[in-house]
């Protein structure tokens, strides 16, 4: 197996809709794994040992069942209604040795000196799309923003990709920038011309209707 992070997980010998609600009772995830033209296989595993991953947005993981070690990728993870709690998961066994076009987030590190000047920070592009090798696969790729000063920006050519990787996005796409604040006149031009100007918040997802 690979140097990948190892999810552990058990055979699941009853499937169903009945089957899968008693394993989640108790505390597991039902799941599947797939691909090479291999059988599917009913697997489980614990919310504990999901969420890790999922959140910290590991894509390639190594798991062993039934006498079975596998490299495999997420390929669906499906949540209950309120998006709290992972109700199944997909893994497609992939070949270590072939190359992977993948979707892996932007990580930005450190606080722009632009900002801290009073500069505006605008992030267009959250995710980038290249092909590597499995095991070169990362969580993220980080951005250094630290030391952008207002009116610097860095595009897509601009990112650290894994060694070989070849990109599929725009390289001239833009990843972030720092803008000059507005001055009093732009506001006041903002208001005459439709209400007060309010700043977007970076990395803020548009607020969504209250549950009812």
């Amino acid at each position: 197996m690979s140097d990948n992070t190892k999810l552990a997980v058990d055979l699941r010998e009853k499937v169903g809709t009945a089957a899968t609600r008693r394993l989640r009772a108790t505390g597991r995830i039902p799941g599947s794994l797939y691909g090479l033209d291999k059988d599917t296989v009913a697997l489980s595993t614990t919310e504990e040992a999901l969420r890790p991953l999922i959140y910290g947005g590991v894509q390639v993981v190594d798991v062993e069942v039934g006498g079975e070690s596998a490299t495999a990728i997420f390929r669906e993870v499906q949540w209950d209604t309120f998006s709290q709690y992972v109700q199944h998961f997909d893994l497609q066994r992939i070949d270590p040795t072939k190359r992977l076009a993948v979707e892996v987030p932007l990580e930005l590190r450190g606080t722009p000196e632009g900002v801290i000047g009073g500069g505006v920070l605008d992030q267009p592009h959250r995710t980038v799309n290249f092909e590597c090798l499995v095991h070169q696969v990362p969580d993220h790729v980080v951005v250094k923003v630290a030391e952008m000063q207002i009116g610097d920006a860095l595009h897509v050519s601009d990112l650290e990709l894994p060694p070989g990787a070849t990109l599929l996005d725009d390289p001239t796409a833009l990843v972030v920038r720092i803008n000059a604040p507005m001055s009093e006149e732009e506001i006041e031009e903002g208001i005459a011309g439709g209400g007060p100007v309010e700043p977007e918040l970076v990395g803020q997802e548009p607020e969504e209707a209250d549950e009812q």
